[in-house]
């Protein structure tokens, strides 16, 4: 083989390494974030009327401690153990039954245990001392403690939502409009990393993985991601009032050229609801025109998503050293560049009169800016008028262009001349 040809595999390995190291290492990444179950051992005393009831009492103090949940003894009452003998003592191995039960309740799996000391107490009650390992539930990613979990439900479509059928196949179809905003919403929410947002969509794929997780197959750690399921603090329906579309004439004044322009438009209700109460939280009606549906879905989620996120979750602005360069908590595809914020300093909290209940803070409009920059998980904001001081606490409201436009047009003087630079 010559030096040339030597030198050429050389370069296509390369360039073949090149290809494959990316994916390589985003295979490790995904592995390494993965969900898992973490090993803790801990060391706990049970006491019972008898051994076995002294041992069921110190596994259950042991998964409390590991999990910070409080388990029904009586639930667990029931489980068998099969017990093997080590050179270390006695050292126990807990049932598939007796593993369900904790893991249902818990989180968290007993994978084994060791008999450290056991006798009798004073009043005649068995007393054991046992160290247990337990296989702890990790989440991938952050913890679902902080977010409040939503569901997005169903839109209906409203028998008085019905397109005009003269448009023929261009009519958006109801029903498909509001599983497609269904869609598009559930994304806008999840991208505005304000909430845990919770699927019910796809219950046939979840039980099969369940029923693999489940079988002899799979390690013992992996089924602690058995009951795990998250239950819901609020969830998202709507109603399609109407939904049309219609064809507007133009006429050309110079070539008397007749043009149509199709234009899809909808009125859509949402609810937020409370899940353990049924109160509704918020409400609203979104308003839409959009050139083609796609579009018509995508502004109709915004609005809504802006409407839950911002009631909720306002925009903050958390960084303003640089007036060039002002930092917002949120970013992704829920912020574009170019859009115009007004910036409000938050007072003193106020209360109702009458309700005592809180109506927020009072807020001092000071400063308008527009985004410059998006991120993933923040965007960057030029202030464009007023100020900011370090130590306000702000909150961001977006100003829509037709909104700034007539702001803007209401802020010129009445009669004198006007100039350019009005």
């Amino acid at each position: 083989m010559t030096r040339g040809t030597l030198s050429s595999n050389r370069r296509k390995w390369k360039d073949l390494f090149q290809v494959i190291l990316p994916v390589i290492v985003a295979i490790v990444c995904l592995m390494s974030s993965s969900a898992y179950a973490t090993p803790v051992t801990v060391v706990s005393v049970g006491e019972g009327r008898d051994r076995g009831d002294a041992i069921k009492n110190a596994l259950l103090y042991a998964v409390e401690q590991v999990t910070g949940v409080k388990i029904e003894s009586s639930r667990a009452s029931a489980a068998s153990l099969e017990r093997t003998s080590t050179t270390n003592g006695t050292m126990t191995k807990l049932d598939t039954q007796y593993q369900e039960e904790m893991k249902q309740q818990s989180g968290g799996i007993v994978s084994s245990y060791e008999i450290v000391s056991d006798g009798k107490s004073a009043e005649g009650k068995y007393e054991i001392t046992l160290s247990v390992t337990i296989e702890k539930f990790e989440a991938k990613g952050l913890a679902n403690d902080n977010r409040r979990r939503v569901i997005v439900g169903a839109f209906t479509a409203d028998k008085a939502a019905q397109c005009d059928q003269s448009m023929g196949s261009g009519c958006p179809n109801p029903s498909a409009f509001a599983g497609r905003l269904v869609e598009r919403l559930t994304s806008y929410i999840t991208l505005s990393r304000r909430f845990a947002v919770l699927d019910r969509t796809q219950d046939n794929i979840y039980a099969k993985e369940m029923n693999l997780i489940q079988s002899d197959d799979v390690p013992l750690k992996e089924r602690v991601r058995l009951g795990q399921l998250l239950a819901a603090d609020y969830v998202v329906v709507g109603k399609l009032n109407t939904i049309g579309a219609e064809t507007s004439m133009k006429t050309n004044a110079l070539t008397s050229e007749v043009t149509g322009k199709k234009q899809f438009s909808v009125s859509v209700d949402f609810q937020v609801i409370d899940i353990s109460t049924r109160q509704i939280k918020w409400a609203g009606t979104v308003k839409q025109v959009a050139d083609n549906v796609e579009t018509l879905a995508e502004f109709s989620a915004q609005t809504i998503g802006e409407s839950i996120t911002q009631t909720i979750y306002p925009l903050r602005a958390i960084k303003i050293d640089d007036p060039a360069a002002i930092v917002v908590n949120q970013g992704s595809d829920t912020i574009k560049v170019g859009q115009v914020f007004k910036a409000y300093r938050l007072g003193e909290e106020l209360k109702d009169p009458y309700s005592k209940e809180s109506l927020g803070r009072a807020e001092q409009e000071i400063a308008v800016l527009k985004i410059t920059k998006v991120d993933a998980k923040v965007s960057y904001g030029a202030l464009q008028s007023g100020a900011m001081a370090n130590g306000d606490d702000i909150l961001l409201r977006r100003v829509r262009a037709a909104d700034l436009a007539t702001e803007e047009a209401s802020a010129k003087p009445k009669g004198g001349t006007s100039t350019p630079f009005d």
